[in-house]
C-alpha cells in the first residue's frame, strides 16, 4: 500500500498498473493511471488496520484500510477504502478496494496555507496557474 502511494506521488504510473493483480490490469489503462496520477499532488496517507483472512485452504487476501489526502485542482480530498490485496509470484499485488468514503475536505483559495504543508501561500507554492 505504501509503495502504490508513492508511486502515485512521484507520478510512476509503470509502477501502479504493475502492482495490480495481473487479472485486473487489463481493466486499468495505463494511459487513464498516468493522467490521474498527473492530475493530483497525493499529500498524506494514514494506515488505519491491516488482516489477513484465508478462503478455504488455499486462498489467501491481505486487507489495508486507509485513508489517504491528495490534492486535485484547487480543492483536498479524503479518500478511506478497504483495499484486497493477493500475492502471485511471490508479490503482493492490489486487486480490489471497498471505499468506505471519498469526500471533498477543503477549496483551497489563493491565500490559504499550501496543502502540501510548506509554510508559504498555495499562490506562492503548488497552485497551478
Amino acid at each position: 500500500m505504501r509503495s502504490r502511494f508513492s508511486a502515485y506521488c512521484i507520478k510512476d504510473a509503470h509502477y501502479i498498473l504493475s502492482t495490480y493483480a495481473l487479472e485486473k490490469q487489463i481493466d486499468n489503462a495505463f494511459d487513464e493511471i498516468k493522467e490521474w496520477a498527473e492530475q493530483t499532488q497525493w499529500l498524506a496517507l494514514n494506515i488505519i488496520t491491516s488482516s489477513t483472512e484465508k478462503l478455504g485452504s488455499t486462498e489467501q487476501y491481505d486487507f489495508v484500510e486507509f485513508a489517504a489526502e491528495y490534492r486535485l485542482g484547487d480543492e483536498v480530498w479524503r479518500m478511506h477504502e478497504r483495499s484486497r490485496f493477493i500475492q502471485e509470484s511471490g508479490e503482493w499485488r492490489y486487486l480490489d478496494g471497498e471505499i468506505i468514503s471519498h469526500d471533498c475536505l477543503k477549496k483551497v483559495t489563493r491565500n490559504s496555507p499550501c496543502p502540501c504543508g510548506s509554510t508559504r501561500k498555495y499562490k506562492r507554492c503548488c497552485m497551478t496557474t
